[in-house]
C-alpha cells in the first residue's frame, strides 16, 4: 500500500473515481493497490501455531532470495 499511496498516477486514478461519484471503500483500495503491485498470495491452514510457524519458516527457506512480504524471517 505504500507504493501505492506513493504514486501519483495510481493517486490521481483513484481521486477521479472518487471525483465522478465511485468513491471506494479502503478493501477496494487495497486490492487496487495489489494488483499494481502485482503479488501473488497463497494461504494454508493449519491445524496449530506450531505448524504454522514451521510451515512459514520451510516456505521462506524455499524461497531465499525471493522478495517477500514477510514480517519474520528465517532463523
Amino acid at each position: 500500500m505504500d507504493q501505492a499511496l506513493a504514486d501519483p498516477k495510481w493517486l490521481r486514478e483513484r481521486l477521479a473515481e472518487a471525483e465522478s461519484g465511485r468513491a471506494s471503500r479502503i478493501r477496494e483500495w487495497g486490492r487496487a493497490a495489489l494488483e499494481r503491485a502485482r503479488i501473488d498470495l497463497c494461504w494454508a491452514v493449519t491445524a496449530t501455531g506450531t505448524e504454522a510457524t514451521d510451515l512459514e519458516e520451510r516456505v521462506q527457506r524455499a524461497l531465499v532470495g525471493k522478495l517477500l512480504w514477510n514480517r519474520q524471517t528465517p532463523n
